[in-house]
């Protein structure tokens, strides 16, 4: 009865049931917001964890400095928009399937409920991912180059690097189940993807040098990471037609 009052639905309807599902996010977000503003030592404290430990393996001062008033207080609200949107953003996509299943039939929403424990999943990996790999390698890189030059850090560059590597890294990670998805849906084939895998290193390219600090280090190492992903993303397509040709050949007798 749902799915037919959601088929029979005008776009002013649409357009309501999209309005209500951005306030639900928004609510969640501000919320949560809230939480972590209240302790705020608690993820200032996490989130500078990697730079502190960087700076001991290169035998650099840990210290980071502000360079204005008003930019501690800026940065330390940062932190709590950032914490808050990794901890909302299940419920975020929680909402977005909301939305987006009132125009899926139900075998593809069938296919969510598979995949939603996934995107979660590779969400967390991304942020993970990128708190213990990227930024550590991005900070011996940057921090540790050149000689006799005396080291100083802004707190605000480095938590626009940490938002980049982490919260950017676990969205970037659901590549490969939004290539997999397009497939069970009858959208493309994999080989559409592979076909056109040049097109794909150069948006990934200029995706990367526009998330990214401008320096090279950083665009490469959000760029090869979607590069892997992405053929990644073509290799579970290519399996998941295979095994759907299996499972029809086996109907099929």
């Amino acid at each position: 009865m749902q799915d037919l009052f959601y088929n029979n639905m005008t776009f002013g309807m649409h357009l309501e049931e999209l309005r209500k599902r951005i306030l639900y996010c928004l609510m969640a977000f501000f919320g949560v917001t809230i939480l972590t503003i209240i302790d705020q030592s608690f993820y200032m404290g996490l989130i500078l964890l990697p730079h502190l430990n960087t700076m001991q393996e290169l035998n650099q001062p840990a210290t980071i400095q502000v360079l204005h008033y008003e930019e501690s207080f800026f940065c330390h609200l940062k932190v709590s928009i950032i914490a808050s949107l990794i901890l909302t953003i299940p419920f975020i996509f929680y909402q977005m399937w909301l939305f987006i299943s009132t125009g899926l039939y139900e075998s593809e929403k069938r296919y969510f409920g598979v995949f939603f424990p996934f995107i979660l999943l590779f969400f967390l990996t991304g942020i993970l991912f990128g708190y213990f790999i990227l930024i550590p390698l991005a900070l011996k890189f940057l921090g540790g180059y050149g000689e006799n030059i005396q080291i100083g850090f802004t707190l605000s560059s480095y938590l626009s690097l940490f938002f980049v590597l982490t919260f950017v890294s676990g969205i970037i990670f659901q590549l490969p189940l939004l290539m997999l998805f397009s497939i069970k849906i009858g959208i493309l084939k994999s080989n559409y993807y592979l076909e056109n895998w040049r097109y794909a290193v150069l948006i990934i390219f200029i995706l990367a040098a526009v998330l990214t600090p401008p320096d090279v280090v950083t665009q490469l190492l959000l760029a090869i990471p979607m590069l892997f992903l992405y053929f990644c993303g073509i290799f579970l397509c290519r399996t998941s037609e295979r095994i759907q040709e299996i499972q029809n050949f086996f109907y099929q007798k």
